[in-house]
Formats: C-alpha cells, sequence, structure tokens
C-alpha cells in the first residue's frame, strides 16, 4: 500500500470505531487526496503524515554528504559498512567547488589515502591469517570474510570524507 494510503487508513481508523481491516478496505476503495487535503494540509494536522513511511536510497554521494543526512534526530537507516565492503575501487568524490589548483591537490591526497587504504588490508588480511587460524569447524569462506572484515575495520580508519557511499533510509512522509 503507498504511504499516502497507509498514513490515511490510520489516520481513518484513529477517528473511527472500525477495525483496522475495515479501514483499510474502506482505504483502498476510495481516494485518499480529499482526505489528504483537509486534514492534512488545510487543518494541519501533521501528525497524520507521520503514520506514512517510504524508503530513501542515497547511492554515491560522498561520505560527508552521508553524515549530513544522517544528522536527523529521527534517522532511520544504514549505510555502506566499512567494515564490510571494498571502498577502495570506488575512487572519490572531488568537491565542484574546488579550483584547479587545489582539486588537483585533493585527488592526489584520496589516491594516496586510497592507496594505504589498500595496502593496510592487503598487510592486515595476512597478519591477521598468521595470528588467527582456521577453525576446523569455519567453512573456508566463511573464514575469509571474516579476517577482511577485521582488516577493513582496521583500514577504515584513513579513508575519509570523500570516499562515495550509500546511504538507505526509512521516514516519515511529513
Amino acid at each position: 500500500m503507498p504511504a499516502e494510503k497507509l498514513a490515511y487508513a490510520l489516520a481513518r481508523y484513529s477517528r473511527s470505531p472500525d477495525s483496522i481491516r475495515a479501514s483499510l478496505d474502506w482505504v483502498r476503495a476510495h481516494d485518499s487526496s480529499k482526505f489528504l487535503d483537509s486534514f492534512y494540509f488545510q487543518y494541519g494536522h501533521a501528525s497524520i503524515a507521520d503514520l506514512g513511511h517510504v524508503a530513501l536510497c542515497f547511492e554515491g554521494i560522498s561520505e560527508l554528504a552521508a553524515i549530513d543526512i544522517e544528522d536527523e534526530q529521527l534517522w532511520d537507516g544504514q549505510a555502506r559498512s566499512s567494515r564490510y565492503q571494498d571502498f577502495s575501487r570506488s575512487g572519490f568524490v572531488t568537491p565542484p567547488e574546488l579550483d584547479p589548483p587545489s582539486a588537483a591537490r585533493y585527488q592526489q591526497a584520496g589516491a594516496a589515502l586510497l592507496a594505504a587504504y589498500r595496502e593496510i588490508h592487503e598487510r592486515m588480511v595476512h597478519h591477521l591469517s598468521a595470528q588467527l587460524p582456521r577453525p576446523e569447524s569455519m567453512q573456508p569462506g566463511a573464514y575469509q570474510r571474516n579476517i577482511a572484515a577485521r582488516a577493513f575495520d582496521v583500514a577504515r580508519y584513513v579513508l575519509f570524507l570523500g570516499i562515495p557511499t550509500g546511504v538507505g533510509q526509512v521516514t516519515s512522509i511529513r
């Protein structure tokens, strides 16, 4: 059911003696735009919009932009995990407001940080594999993923705010 219809059904449910099933059935058969226009837009019952939610995803944004999106008191979502994802292949976002000499310095620093990230990850995989042998009960694939995740957990500290990421969130339609 679309977010607007669900908000309508729950708002109707709060204002009617009908069961939730009856409210859902009624809303499916009726246009919600008039209800939302009168109660939400004209009378200012903003709580009605809190009843509807929508999933939003932002891909290829900088880590800095992701932080801005996530800086919301009621934020409910997930970002790409730097513990489980290899960020070395995604390049980085160069701020468009940089002048050419500054952009060149930024890109040089970004490339150096990504090279350090790859090197730290590779060395940590070797180190952790030597220090933590695979338990007989663990499948080789699971062991390799576990070691890689621990190595990413160390290497991620050289990732900078220009690294592209993705954010998925669920938010109120208000």
